[in-house]
């Protein structure tokens, strides 16, 4: 039944336009409406109803059909088109359970997909959060890096003030010691007068 409609609804898709208008209407518009409501309104329900007897009469005519010819068959013969029918009958049934397997199957592997997917995204997100941290550790080693040069720098320069302290104080000492001598050659000039 449902190809007959089908074709009669395409029949009519390409008769009945709908209306590009919406109410209310000029004196024109409800004019033409008057008129195509006149010539297809009845039209469209009297061609359903004759699709409906057409088909309802081609189905009593094909259970007709096999009960006829069923009733010209013996007994082993009706058992083994009764054994046919039903098997036919349960491989469709048999088909459509496995069709509605394999759909669910299908709809959880695009769940799995999905699931997949979205992590898939997390890890991209999470890499590159991980990226940024490696990013902050590699400058916070450079700056301390750079703070541990400086301190070195700092005790090299503090070395240096000290060896420079050091080596003022032994210069002084070294003066105050040219002095002694200096004292000491006047003693051994004074000394080599008196001798």
């Amino acid at each position: 039944m449902s190809e007959a409609f089908g074709r009669s609804t395409a029949r009519e898709a390409t008769i009945w336009k709908p209306f590009i208008y919406s109410f209310p209407f000029d004196d024109k518009q409800t004019e033409n409406r008057n008129i195509i409501y006149g010539l297809y309104a009845n039209a469209y329900l009297n061609q359903n109803k004759y699709l409906t007897e057409v088909e309802s009469a081609d189905l009593a005519n094909l259970l007709i059909d096999y009960n006829a010819k069923i009733a010209d068959l013996t007994n082993q013969e009706q058992i083994v088109v009764n054994e046919i029918v039903s098997r036919r009958y349960l491989a469709n049934i048999d088909g459509l359970i496995f069709r509605k397997k394999m759909a669910t199957k299908q709809t959880g592997i695009e769940a799995d997909d999905d699931i997949w997917d979205s992590k898939m995204e997390a890890l991209v997100s999470d890499s590159a959060a991980l990226d940024t941290m490696a990013e902050r550790v590699a400058s916070e080693t450079e700056k301390t890096a750079a703070r541990i040069t400086e301190i070195q720098s700092y005790i090299e320069i503090e070395g240096i003030n000290l060896s420079q302290a050091d080596i003022e104080i032994a210069e002084k000492a070294i003066q105050s010691s040219k002095v002694d001598i200096q004292k000491l050659d006047a003693a051994n000039d004074i000394l080599k007068i008196q001798i």
